[in-house]
Formats: structure tokens, sequence, C-alpha cells
């Protein structure tokens, strides 16, 4: 009995170690969250996340310079438009 005990415990302590091996970086594992992942699939997500971020924030400058220059020809629209009617209004008088 004492000896199945010594056993169990021995090998919950390799377990751990094992485990604790993985999360210093031996044998490229690490942990994220509650997960252990392989370093090399974390590259790769985190590229894929600053590329979903590049993505994102470009597409927010786009639709920002597109606001803008739709702003710019509404103005130049309102300025012809006022100063076409000033022109209609001065061939009356």
């Amino acid at each position: 009995e004492k000896r199945d005990r010594e056993k169990r415990d021995r090998e919950k302590r390799d377990m751990e170690k094992r485990v604790r091996e993985k999360i210093n970086g031996k044998k490229g594992w690490g942990k994220f969250g509650n997960n252990f992942y392989l370093r090399k699939e974390k590259k790769k997500f985190k590229e894929l996340e600053n590329l979903k971020m590049k993505k994102y924030k470009n597409e927010q400058k786009r639709k920002k310079k597109d606001k803008k220059k739709k702003n710019e020809n509404e103005k130049v629209c309102e300025e012809e438009q006022s100063n076409s009617s000033k022109k209609f209004v001065d061939t009356f008088i």
C-alpha cells in the first residue's frame, strides 16, 4: 500500500514536471490561457491577428478618406449651386 502511494506520487510529480517543461519552452511548447500550443502555431496565430488588424485599420482609413472626399464634393456642389443662382438672379436684375 505504501509503495502504491509512493508510485502514484512519483507518477504525479513526473507528469507535473513534463507539463512544466512544456510550459517553460522545452520541446517548443508554451501555455496560452488554459491551452498548450506549439510556439510555431502561436507565431502563425499572431501573424494572422496582425494581418486582420492591419486590414481593419486600412479599411477604417479608407472609410474616413471616402467620407472626407464626399464632404468636400458636397461643399463644392453647394458653392457651384450658390454661384449659379447668383448668376441667374444677376441676369434678371
